[in-house]
């Protein structure tokens, strides 16, 4: 009978501090993650930005066409060995990588030191129009 009853205790101790590991070390995992998908797409977006210019330098105009078509010409003339991952919009004078919704946008101008409260609507991802968010790397269309 004592066998049980520590048994029992040992599985609601574990639950407890389960529990209280996905509380205080949620937001650790949450960042880690804003990190990575900030790290990754300045990376990429450096990368993209780099062919385009010696596309432009050897060629005397930038690629046209949709982004798609973009990016594969950039790959298939060895501007870019690969296509970076991610939904990039290619354009003259434009890069912009879409992210998964409103809080991995207040989770990358987090990671990159903006403070998201100053946001109006609270998700900390602002409208791109807006002029005092022209610099944030994250922002959302209306």
């Amino acid at each position: 009978m004592f066998n049980l009853l520590v048994s029992g205790m040992a599985m609601l101790l574990a639950a407890v501090i389960s529990l209280m590991g996905m509380f205080y070390l949620g937001e650790a995992f949450t960042d880690t993650r804003d990190k990575q998908v900030y790290a990754q797409s300045i990376n990429s977006a450096q990368q993209i930005e780099a062919a385009l210019k010696m596309y432009q330098a050897d060629n005397g105009y930038y690629p046209s066409g949709t982004s798609e078509q973009i990016l594969s010409e950039l790959v298939k003339d060895n501007y870019l060995s690969f296509v970076p991952a991610g939904d990039w919009v290619v354009g003259k004078g434009m890069l912009i990588r879409a992210l998964d919704g409103p809080d991995m946008c207040a989770g990358v101008n987090r990671v990159a030191g903006y403070d998201v409260t100053l946001v109006s609507d609270r998700t900390g991802c602002p409208v791109c129009t807006e002029d005092e968010f022209k610099q944030w790397p994250a922002c959302k269309n209306l």
